[in-house]
């Protein structure tokens, strides 16, 4: 922003212009957090993944299952070993919330894998397949 002076100089401001009085811009994070609370409050999802067993579940899983099972054979062809990071219900919570403490329908997953798998549920396709195959996917307890 340059103003124009009537002697014929310039003057730069010294640090750039703020929002001065009337409405603030619209910020979402602020004016819908109320809706967005009101509206997940009762996703019996959202009570399961805070809820006390999942948490116990979920950190005994990762004691059993320290590696990523590596749906897409992506560590396999590297040679590595990578840890597992999430916890991946094979069946979605939305689809059967029974089996969300079943360990045969829990996955252990890296962040790459696990948001590779969520996208491509995210786009309507069935995952499933991927933890199928021998040695893939929780164990039978």
């Amino acid at each position: 922003m340059c103003l124009f002076i009537s002697d014929g100089s310039f003057n730069l401001p010294s640090r750039a212009p703020r929002h001065c009085g009337g409405n603030p811009p619209y910020d979402r994070s602020v004016s819908d957090k109320p809706y967005d609370y009101n509206r997940n409050r009762n996703d019996p999802v959202r009570k399961f993944r805070n809820s006390i067993r999942w948490i116990k579940c979920r950190k005994l899983f990762a004691k059993h299952n320290p590696l990523c099972c590596d749906p897409f054979d992506y560590h396999k062809s590297n040679g590595k070993f990578v840890p597992m990071t999430d916890v991946h219900h094979i069946v979605p919570l939305k689809e059967n919330i029974k089996l969300g403490l079943v360990w045969s329908n829990l996955a252990p997953l890296c962040k790459e894998c696990h948001h590779k798998i969520e996208s491509m549920e995210r786009k309507g396709y069935k995952t499933s397949h991927f933890f199928l195959k021998k040695g893939r996917g929780g164990s039978n307890v």
